[in-house]
Protein backbone atom coordinates (compact mmCIF):
# COMPACT_ATOMS: atom_id res chain seq x y z
CA UNK A 1 0.00 0.00 0.00
CA UNK A 2 1.31 3.59 -0.73
CA UNK A 3 2.69 5.40 1.95
CA UNK A 4 0.73 8.40 1.21
CA UNK A 5 -2.81 6.45 1.45
CA UNK A 6 -1.58 4.75 4.77
CA UNK A 7 -0.99 8.67 6.12
CA UNK A 8 -4.29 10.07 4.75
CA UNK A 9 -6.05 7.24 6.75
CA UNK A 10 -4.10 7.75 9.55
CA UNK A 11 -5.27 11.52 10.24
CA UNK A 12 -8.61 10.15 9.30
CA UNK A 13 -8.53 7.89 12.28
CA UNK A 14 -6.92 10.89 14.34
CA UNK A 15 -9.77 12.86 13.18
CA UNK A 16 -12.44 11.12 14.27
CA UNK A 17 -12.75 12.61 17.81
CA UNK A 18 -13.88 15.87 16.16
CA UNK A 19 -16.48 14.82 13.60
CA UNK A 20 -19.28 16.12 16.22
CA UNK A 21 -18.84 19.02 14.20
CA UNK A 22 -19.48 19.92 10.71
CA UNK A 23 -16.16 21.64 10.01
CA UNK A 24 -14.65 17.97 11.58
CA UNK A 25 -17.02 15.81 9.42
CA UNK A 26 -16.36 17.19 6.07
CA UNK A 27 -12.21 17.27 6.91
CA UNK A 28 -13.14 13.58 7.99
CA UNK A 29 -15.26 12.89 4.49
CA UNK A 30 -12.20 14.59 2.78
CA UNK A 31 -9.52 12.83 4.14
CA UNK A 32 -11.10 9.23 3.42
CA UNK A 33 -12.02 10.21 -0.31
CA UNK A 34 -8.64 11.19 -0.87
CA UNK A 35 -7.21 8.57 0.81
CA UNK A 36 -9.53 6.06 -1.36
CA UNK A 37 -8.93 7.89 -4.58
CA UNK A 38 -5.71 6.88 -4.60
CA UNK A 39 -6.26 3.15 -4.60
CA UNK A 40 -6.66 1.78 -7.95
CA UNK A 41 -6.95 -1.85 -8.17
CA UNK A 42 -9.53 -3.76 -6.04
CA UNK A 43 -6.45 -5.41 -3.99
CA UNK A 44 -5.20 -1.85 -2.84
CA UNK A 45 -8.84 -0.75 -1.95
CA UNK A 46 -9.31 -4.14 0.03
CA UNK A 47 -5.68 -3.66 1.89
CA UNK A 48 -6.59 -0.36 2.42
CA UNK A 49 -10.46 -1.25 4.00
CA UNK A 50 -8.36 -3.56 6.45
CA UNK A 51 -5.47 -0.91 7.00
CA UNK A 52 -8.13 1.15 8.29
CA UNK A 53 -9.89 -1.10 9.97
CA UNK A 54 -6.83 -1.97 12.15
CA UNK A 55 -6.16 1.69 12.83
CA UNK A 56 -9.62 1.94 14.26
CA UNK A 57 -9.37 -1.19 16.77
CA UNK A 58 -5.99 0.33 17.62
CA UNK A 59 -7.51 3.93 18.59
CA UNK A 60 -8.44 3.58 21.68
CA UNK A 61 -6.37 0.22 22.91
CA UNK A 62 -4.43 1.51 26.01
CA UNK A 63 -0.57 2.20 25.80
CA UNK A 64 1.22 0.39 28.53
CA UNK A 65 4.09 -0.24 26.26
CA UNK A 66 4.65 3.67 26.14
CA UNK A 67 6.96 4.22 29.21
CA UNK A 68 5.91 8.21 29.49
CA UNK A 69 6.91 8.29 33.31
CA UNK A 70 10.23 7.64 31.92
CA UNK A 71 10.09 10.02 28.93
CA UNK A 72 8.60 12.90 30.89
CA UNK A 73 10.85 12.67 34.29
CA UNK A 74 13.27 15.59 32.86
CA UNK A 75 10.40 17.77 32.74
CA UNK A 76 8.21 16.88 35.07
CA UNK A 77 9.50 19.60 37.22
CA UNK A 78 9.59 22.71 34.82
CA UNK A 79 6.17 21.94 33.11
CA UNK A 80 2.54 21.02 35.44
CA UNK A 81 1.49 17.72 34.12
CA UNK A 82 -1.68 19.37 36.07
CA UNK A 83 -1.67 22.34 33.57
CA UNK A 84 -1.59 19.82 30.32
CA UNK A 85 -4.20 17.60 32.26
CA UNK A 86 -6.78 20.61 32.59
CA UNK A 87 -6.17 22.74 29.49
CA UNK A 88 -5.42 19.78 27.12
CA UNK A 89 -7.91 17.19 28.34
CA UNK A 90 -10.34 18.97 30.15
CA UNK A 91 -9.45 16.41 33.32
CA UNK A 92 -7.33 16.63 36.59
CA UNK A 93 -4.08 15.97 38.35
CA UNK A 94 -5.20 13.02 39.36
CA UNK A 95 -5.93 11.38 36.06
CA UNK A 96 -2.99 12.98 34.53
CA UNK A 97 -0.75 10.89 37.11
CA UNK A 98 -2.85 7.93 37.18
CA UNK A 99 -1.69 7.41 33.37
CA UNK A 100 1.72 8.57 33.51
CA UNK A 101 2.47 6.03 35.95
CA UNK A 102 0.14 3.33 34.78
CA UNK A 103 -1.41 3.08 38.13
CA UNK A 104 -4.06 0.27 38.63
CA UNK A 105 -7.72 1.12 38.66
CA UNK A 106 -10.20 -1.63 38.93
CA UNK A 107 -7.32 -3.48 38.97
CA UNK A 108 -6.66 -2.46 35.34
CA UNK A 109 -3.41 -0.92 34.60
CA UNK A 110 -4.09 2.90 33.40
CA UNK A 111 -2.50 4.48 30.35
CA UNK A 112 -2.74 6.64 27.56
CA UNK A 113 -4.97 5.75 24.41
CA UNK A 114 -2.82 6.58 21.13
CA UNK A 115 -5.22 9.56 20.46
CA UNK A 116 -4.04 10.96 23.89
CA UNK A 117 -0.50 10.47 23.25
CA UNK A 118 -0.87 12.33 20.61
CA UNK A 119 -2.70 15.40 22.22
CA UNK A 120 0.13 14.72 25.06
CA UNK A 121 2.33 14.98 22.41
CA UNK A 122 1.12 18.11 21.00
CA UNK A 123 0.75 20.22 23.89
CA UNK A 124 4.17 19.80 24.75
CA UNK A 125 4.64 21.26 21.18
CA UNK A 126 2.12 24.13 21.77
CA UNK A 127 4.21 24.57 25.44
CA UNK A 128 7.44 24.31 23.85
CA UNK A 129 6.52 27.24 20.94
CA UNK A 130 5.18 29.56 23.73
CA UNK A 131 8.02 29.34 25.59
CA UNK A 132 10.23 29.83 22.34
CA UNK A 133 8.42 32.67 21.33
CA UNK A 134 8.79 34.34 24.79
CA UNK A 135 12.32 33.83 24.62
CA UNK A 136 12.56 35.51 21.69
CA UNK A 137 10.36 38.41 22.36
CA UNK A 138 12.58 38.57 25.75
CA UNK A 139 15.37 38.77 23.32
CA UNK A 140 14.30 41.51 21.29
CA UNK A 141 13.69 43.46 24.52
CA UNK A 142 17.12 43.71 24.99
Amino acid sequence: MKLEVKELIDLYVANIPNTKTEEGRKESDRLLAEAMALTITPEEKKEAGAYMREAMRNRNKKRTDVDTRTMLDEIKSAVSMAYIAENYFGKGRAWMNQRINNTMVNGKPTAFTNEELKILADSLDDIGNRLIALSRSIHRSL
